[in-house]
């Protein structure tokens, strides 16, 4: 009953506590592609994407009610990163949807304007509002709406200096630019037509540092349960020799209370990775078991990459570096790794029939005699032609009076890039992992090509920082597809990373040597650009999307297959509009990837 009683009391006094309208929010993930759209048209970095941000503590005053509820002392600030714009999960602001819906829009839109870092937010809003409402004053009527009714939400305060300060953000809504006043907002209740500093730390996903390279192996062998980033803070491992140590039972099972005790990871299987969403910022250590289950995008301040020093390889490739916007020549290290194998093997038994079914389609492929008639010249006389040259004797000459016999040709080279990372050694189903799926759809890949007559070669790739792009030959263009071809799919397994553009430019310097008239470069991923050393997030993202400009501008056709469920937030920005394939089943990738090589060779 004492429980009852208080969950009741909890749930009432929160409701009250409350300044929003739950029942009219409106979700991100609903509207999130819209804001995209709007945030490009209005000519916004098309590199920046649309995320969610996280609640932090904010020191504005409360009323009692919210100090007896214990709420009102944090929020889901907007803010803008080098990566993201990052605008809250839910906006509840208003008792009205459409007017939710229009907060979300106006943030989108001024998100361009606003210079990145928001170092003075009262002036920066200012400018950055007047700004978009000059160049685009058809926002002026949406704008005026909003602000009434924000400004009408806006506490009500009593003491003379907070009402002064309160006049003046109603007065900087309503014309921006007007109030000079340098203002520190962070001790008033939030402004959420404006954005907010970013934290200290930018957000990036779990890493970072060389002594966190074996967390970072296993983070990766987990899936994704939620798209979603949280404020964190990086803390020392405890030290082993510090001896007994007093504790609270109870802080055994928190995530928030760093508790140095040395447990195998059996022993923490009651911790839930869900107990997340709860907590306000996580401490994450790198040897912290908890860290090596979960995926999510932390607010960790990663080391900056460290000069070194590439001894002269044989294969040396360029980066871009878009925050300078140059292109860093012999920026990484190549390295060929040999994949040869002591015995050939033959085709798995499980493909024998879906590899017979491929061949009997692709082999209608292989050239075929075509006769053309009316020739000036040819092998045989064209009876049709002659019978109408003697019928009619008005004929002026006998041109086209033969047949010949030509073979059709196609002209095409294909490389197929597959991703070898980590994460490919994740399970997607009780069938088996990623990488047996990927060894599958090599063979039928293979097995399908090699009865069209069309060329080919097979490559994979991993890294390990720019220092070591690691490079498997699987099957080069020259050589035939073969029994120790098929040994060298049977042997490959999941790396470490996947540094993309570097692997794109190497394929393209293959791909330029072949002399078919068409090219194209067939990519299998299972996830989008990633590596230790800043290659995380946008880096990666822009240097893969410039190699790809790259290759393009040099006649090869790009295509990527991937089954990232997450892929349409990042792939139409790297590759373009139809220049890649989802696959929502990760177990018909092998049977699917022959039947997309025919679309897009328009067979």
């Amino acid at each position: 009953m004492e429980e009852f009683v208080g969950s009741q009391w909890h749930q009432w006094i929160t409701r009250k506590a409350r300044l929003d309208y739950p029942e009219y929010g409106v979700e991100l993930t609903q509207i999130k592609d819209e804001l995209a759209l709007i945030h490009r048209a209005f000519g916004g970095d098309a590199g920046k994407r649309i995320s969610n941000t996280f609640v932090r503590q904010h020191k504005n005053s409360r009323n009692w009610v919210q100090k007896l509820a214990g709420t009102g002392h944090a929020w889901a600030l907007s803010h803008i990163d080098h990566e993201f714009i990052r605008l809250p999960e839910n906006l509840a602001v208003f008792a009205n949807a459409d007017l939710n819906r229009r907060l979300y829009r106006w943030l989108a839109a001024l998100a361009v304007f606003i210079e990145s870092p928001v170092e003075n937010t009262f002036m920066a809003n200012q400018l950055a509002a007047k700004k978009l409402l000059t160049v685009y004053p058809g926002f002026a009527r949406d704008y005026q709406k909003l602000v009434n009714e924000m400004i009408q939400l806006r506490p009500q305060q009593k003491l003379s200096d907070k009402k002064i300060f309160e006049d003046k953000i109603s007065a900087a809504l309503i014309q921006p630019g007007s109030v000079t006043d340098a203002l520190d907002l962070s001790a008033v209740y939030p402004v959420w037509m404006w954005f907010y500093p970013s934290p200290a730390q930018a957000v990036k996903q779990i890493h970072h540092s060389q002594d966190a390279d074996s967390t970072l192996q296993n983070a990766a062998k987990a899936t994704d349960q939620q798209h979603k980033s949280y404020q964190a803070e990086q803390v020392d491992d405890p030290d082993s020799r510090s001896g007994l140590m007093a504790f609270r039972m109870e802080s055994l099972f928190s995530w928030i209370d760093f508790v140095p005790v040395d447990r195998t990871e059996d022993d923490q299987s009651d911790v839930n990775p869900d107990v997340a969403d709860d907590l306000d910022k996580l401490s994450i250590s790198p040897s912290s078991t908890s860290a090596k289950r979960v995926r999510m995008d932390l607010d960790i301040a990663i080391a900056d990459e460290q000069d070194v020093t590439i001894e002269p390889a044989e294969i040396m490739l360029p980066e871009w570096d878009y925050r300078i916007k140059t292109l860093k020549q012999y920026h990484c290290c190549l390295k060929n790794i040999d994949t040869a194998v002591s015995s050939a093997v033959s085709l798995p038994d499980h493909l024998y029939s879906a590899a017979r079914k491929l061949r009997r389609q692709f082999e209608s492929l292989v050239p075929q005699k075509r006769r053309l008639k009316r020739q000036a010249d040819g092998s045989e006389i064209d009876l049709d032609a002659w019978l109408n040259f003697v019928s009619d004797p008005a004929q002026p000459d006998q041109k086209g009076l033969y047949e010949q016999y030509r073979r059709s040709h196609r002209d095409i080279s294909c490389l197929l890039l597959a991703d070898l990372s980590l994460s490919t050694d994740s399970w997607v189903s009780d069938a088996g992992r990623v990488i047996d799926i990927i060894r599958d759809s090599l063979f039928l890949f293979a097995e399908a090509l090699s009865s069209s007559g069309d060329r080919f070669a097979l490559y994979g790739f991993s890294s390990k920082k720019r220092t070591s792009v690691n490079w498997h030959e699987i099957k080069a263009f020259i050589q035939p597809y073969d029994d120790p071809v098929r040994g060298r799919i049977v042997e490959i397994e999941p790396g470490f990373y996947t540094r993309m553009g570097a692997a794109i430019r190497y394929s393209t310097c293959l791909l330029e040597r072949e002399p078919s008239t068409s090219k194209i470069l067939l990519l299998l991923t299972d996830g989008k650009p990633n590596d230790l050393d800043r290659y995380e997030g946008r880096y990666g993202i822009e240097d893969t999307r410039h190699a790809l400009l790259e290759a393009r501008q040099k006649g090869i056709i790009p295509y990527c297959v991937t089954i990232d469920q997450y892929a349409r937030e990042y792939l139409p920005y790297i590759f373009g509009k139809g220049a890649y394939t989802l696959v929502q089943n990760p177990a018909q990738l092998p049977s699917r990837l022959p039947g997309l090589y025919a679309q897009l060779t328009q067979m």
